[in-house]
């Protein structure tokens, strides 16, 4: 039987760049909202082992043809002329669209995070398209991604806090529907590190993989807040 939802998540050590939020945002990968008829693409997971390393990773969150803007947003940048200010699909803990300008003071905050050695997780919510119905976040056959979005967004702030992150902890993510499952990618960082030190030939360093328990509990998590 397949799992309604699998959690994927990758540790990117400091000092690699900052690519993952490119790649989230790649336009090759932006499908209509009617993803009933998506049929997978191996290239995704290519894409996926290619790019281990902060500046691959930003761009692999970039990709514009992997997430699509929700019609209202398009609407509403429009009557922006202003780049700066222009609406993404990418969201955050605060926001469902941030600007961007907010993106690129986030990609900011990344640059400054891998200079001061600060960890980076990739992490990667694939749902099944049945329990997305169940759930409502599908309805008849078009994905409600502000919904979805609400979902994630509960689900990582009880991550978080159950992960023992601290305040500094930001994240931005998209929603991709250029495969078969509808997925969540989500960059992960911090400006100040609430990690473990442990020692790595020699040195001392913050503890990137987080325990098999934390991601077991953080799939009931994510689970939970899109079931209800």
């Amino acid at each position: 039987m397949e799992p309604k939802i699998i959690m994927r998540v990758k540790f990117v050590a400091p000092k690699n760049g900052a690519g993952l939020l490119d790649y989230q945002d790649r336009k090759e990968a932006v499908i209509d909202k009617r993803f009933v008829d998506l049929n997978k693409n191996s290239g995704e997971q290519v894409a996926e082992k290619e790019n281990t390393g902060r500046p691959n990773f930003y761009n692999y969150m970039d990709r514009h043809q992997a997430t699509e803007i929700e019609d209202d947003v398009q609407a509403y940048n429009q009557t922006i002329t202003n780049p700066l200010e222009k609406r993404l699909p990418t969201f955050n803990r605060v926001s469902d669209n941030i600007t961007e300008k907010e993106k690129q003071h986030t990609k900011k905050l990344l640059k400054e995070a891998d200079k001061s050695g600060t960890n980076m997780w990739s992490i990667v919510l694939s749902f099944n398209d049945n329990f997305l119905k169940e759930s409502g976040v599908i309805q008849n056959g078009i994905l409600d991604q502000k919904k979805l979005k609400h979902c994630v967004r509960a689900g990582m702030s009880e991550f978080l806090q159950a992960n023992d992150f601290n305040e500094s902890a930001f994240y931005l993510a998209n929603i991709h529907t250029n495969t078969t499952h509808v997925h969540v990618h989500i960059a992960l960082s911090e400006t100040r590190s609430s990690r473990q030190k442990i020692n790595v030939a020699g040195k001392s360093e913050d503890r990137g993989k987080l325990e098999s328990k934390m991601l077991r509990n953080g799939k009931a998590i994510f689970y939970k807040n899109i079931e209800s």
